[in-house]
């Protein structure tokens, strides 16, 4: 299968979607996996918002009954199972639990190939998992062929090519990102095809909802290089921008030196810099957890000493106005 041809997460909620509202028989097939009977569907949505915590629930059924599906829908193969951490069921279960307390009867479902859910280490967390061959005798024609190519890519072992493998990367941390940092939002993939180029080795966080604004001072930027082909590790860091040549000229603070944390230019920038280990996108997110953890609390700990440091960045204002 090329890339061209390859079946994305969002090909088959619409797939699932279109059917629940137009074929009776597809909302009973949901309910009657769960032990369910039959009943009508009053409301099927795409993407809605977490009932507690980041990220969206891939496709949400309500039905006439009252009874709630929270249904995470996975399809691609280099996404899976391999290279996933056993994040996303927390977060639909504790969007159910969330349900469940205020009086509604909601379940947490995990919708896929069924290669996918042999392979999947955090399936038993859903409270039911239901295969996409489940459904395959109630579609006919080109809802047929779509599914059936589904479940065929799942078969498909993981491809060699560099630039899924980059993508896959960045998807699981980005995922871990959301889940175990939510303080650190990173910005959206720049690539809306979902392929990242192989040489992509930096990850830029959403300064404005990361960090603060300091009136009256240069506005914050925030990276973390996976690599850094200038340095011998890597790193994230804090710029900020025509501050660069400065970088031998301002004093750090002890706070800085606390956490880490040195002065480096940054191309016309000046880094706030904290060293990181290295991290091998070619190589699957869930092998190098320890160190992108690493990577990430030292985010972490460069965000909270910027959230503190107006004084120090403004002595380093002052140093400019008085040279």
């Amino acid at each position: 299968m090329t890339n061209q041809t390859r079946i994305h997460e969002h090909d088959t909620d619409r797939l699932f979607i279109g059917a629940l509202q137009r074929d009776p028989a597809i909302a009973a097939a949901f309910r009657l996996a769960l032990g369910e009977m039959p009943c009508p569907v009053r409301d099927v949505r795409a993407q809605i918002r977490h009932e507690t915590g980041p990220g969206t629930i891939d496709i949400d059924i309500v039905y006439d009954d009252g009874l709630r599906l929270m249904i995470e829908n996975k399809v691609d193969a280099e996404y899976g199972p391999a290279r996933r951490r056993a994040t996303s069921a927390m977060r639909y279960r504790r969007s159910a639990q969330a349900c469940r307390d205020t009086g509604t009867d909601a379940r947490c479902v995990l919708l896929a190939p069924g290669r996918y859910l042999a392979a999947a280490r955090d399936a038993r967390g859903f409270d039911a998992c239901i295969s996409y061959e489940h459904f395959a005798p109630l579609m006919s024609g080109a809802c047929r062929n779509l599914l059936d190519a589904a479940i065929e890519q799942a078969e498909t072992p993981f491809s060699a090519d560099e630039a899924l493998a980059t993508c896959a990367f960045f998807h699981d941390y980005r995922r871990y990102v959301e889940d175990q940092f939510p303080m650190l939002v990173l910005k959206p993939d720049p690539k809306k095809s979902e392929i990242r180029p192989d040489g992509a080795y930096t990850l830029h966080f959403d300064a404005r909802r990361t960090l603060v604004r300091h009136d009256g001072l240069p506005d914050p930027g925030m990276s973390l290089q996976c690599r850094d082909g200038s340095a011998p590790k890597a790193s994230v860091r804090i710029t900020l921008r025509g501050w660069g040549r400065f970088a031998t000229v301002f004093e750090p603070s002890p706070t800085m030196e606390k956490i880490g944390a040195y002065l480096r230019p940054a191309s016309q920038s000046l880094g706030i810099t904290i060293d990181t280990p290295r991290l091998d996108t070619q190589r699957p997110f869930a092998d190098q957890v320890p160190e992108a953890v690493a990577g990430l609390e030292a985010a972490r700990n460069l965000r909270a000493w910027w959230l503190d440091s107006r004084s120090t960045i403004q002595s380093w204002a002052d140093t400019l106005e008085g040279a």
